[in-house]
């Protein structure tokens, strides 16, 4: 007696037949469509579920697909979307992380993982894996989308039209870049608070068409922060910048740290003229009064302030004198700052300043940033007297160490600064 038509096993036989071949065939309406890769049993069922949006049978599939082709960096990759999907983040994570080192550029396992941190707020880890993703394939332009994504959620809204504009410099009809960009735009045009902020600098302005001039000299700015923090080994996650008319304290210089606000006060004639010394200058003292609690002595930090700032007077000045007196150099440099403008300062002026700075730059070059950072570690600690630190930090008894700088300021600046090598 003939068996009756059973469809299950048309269905297992199709299955069966599509491991054995080496192309398996699905049906578009009434055309057979040829895949020409050989895929394993539980490749195959995992995409009729996913077709079918059954996620929980695929991830299964999935699970027992790459058990049979642990190397299989596709299914790995598929697998890991679906958990996605599930919002099983942990799973995806542990996956893609497990196949990270055989990312490619049609499998971007970088670009996966910072979706999913992404997508769980963790945004400066987010931020890490797209700009991984950048360095496997610089042209993914999805990738400067979602950083620019992120950079909105963290209120850098400059940095997010900056990455959008590295997009749309490589392809200026990217749909999603420009949708994007007009958003940013909206932003920007609708910050009632008019603050421009880009990594760690925070820039408090009050009249829109200061924004140019701010991103104009804004490299200029981070460079210097990010030098100090890379000597300094210290890091300050907000630098509050205020652009103000002018500065009202003491004699008006372009540029003042003010201790109680914890701010600093640029002047729009500073900004106007790109003046990044005197800013360099001031945040050096914002640094350094934050890292070492105001305990260090005034003439190490304006010292270290005119080392990163290096004003033309330093290189064109000689010293002709020996003498320390490291408390009166101390009270000569009075909170008002009047010397910020450099290059009119009185010669009594000039000559306390580049003491500061000779005395800096000899600890510099005879003991290192190691050295220096561990006399500010000492004075953030509460110790006040040079004298001590000397031997303790330093290793030689302060009587040597006058004498060594004795040598060093006859050999370097007695007579002619120009003689000595740049630092």
């Amino acid at each position: 007696m003939k068996k009756p038509f059973d469809p299950r096993a048309l269905f297992v036989a199709t299955i069966f037949a599509a491991t054995v071949n080496s192309s398996w065939a699905g049906f578009t309406g009434s055309t057979p469509a040829f895949f020409k890769k050989p895929s394993s049993l539980w490749a195959v069922e995992s995409k009729i579920h996913l077709d079918r949006m059954r996620y929980q049978e695929a991830a299964r599939s999935l699970t027992r697909a790459l058990h049979e082709e642990p190397d299989n960096v596709k299914i790995a990759v598929q697998l890991a979307d679906v958990y996605f999907r599930l919002h099983e983040f942990d799973r995806a994570t542990e996956i893609l992380q497990n196949f990270v080192s055989l990312s490619t550029r049609e499998y971007n396992l970088y670009y996966r993982l910072g979706l999913i941190f992404d997508h769980r707020q963790q945004y400066q880890t987010a931020l890490g894996y797209y700009y991984k993703a950048l360095q496997l394939d610089p042209v993914l332009l999805a990738a400067f989308v979602k950083i620019a994504q992120v950079r909105i959620k963290q209120d850098l809204v400059y940095d997010a039209a900056k990455v959008l504009q590295q997009a749309l410099q490589m392809k200026p009809d990217y749909t999603p870049a420009l949708e994007e960009l007009k958003i940013v735009n909206q932003l920007i045009k609708s910050n009632v608070h008019n603050v421009y902020r880009r990594q760690n600098l925070v820039i408090q302005f009050y009249d829109y068409c200061q924004v140019a001039l701010i991103e104009r000299m804004y490299p200029l700015m981070e460079a210097h922060r990010q030098n100090l923090e890379e000597k300094l080994g210290y890091h300050i996650p907000a630098v509050w910048v205020k652009i103000v008319p002018k500065v009202e304290r003491h004699n008006g210089p372009p540029v003042f740290y003010d201790d109680i606000e914890d701010c600093l006060h640029l002047s729009i004639a500073a900004l106007e003229r790109q003046d990044h010394v005197v800013f360099a200058h001031e945040l050096t003292w914002l640094y350094l009064t934050r890292m070492t609690k105001k305990n260090a002595p005034r003439w190490l930090i304006e010292g270290l302030a005119l080392v990163e700032a290096h004003p033309c007077f330093v290189d064109q000045t000689p010293l002709r004198t020996t003498e320390l007196r490291w408390v009166e150099l101390d009270r000569a440099l009075t909170a008002e700052k009047n010397y910020l403008d450099f290059a009119h300062n009185s010669p009594k002026m000039t000559m306390v300043l580049l003491r500061s700075y000779l005395l800096v730059r000899f600890l510099l070059e005879n003991y290192g940033w190691p050295s220096v950072r561990a006399l500010l570690d000492e004075y953030r600690k509460g110790e006040t007297q040079f004298e001590k630190l000397s031997f303790r930090v330093l290793h030689i008894p302060y009587s040597a160490l006058v004498a060594k700088w004795n040598m060093y300021a006859i050999s370097r600046y007695y007579f002619s600064p120009e003689k000595a090598y740049k630092f």
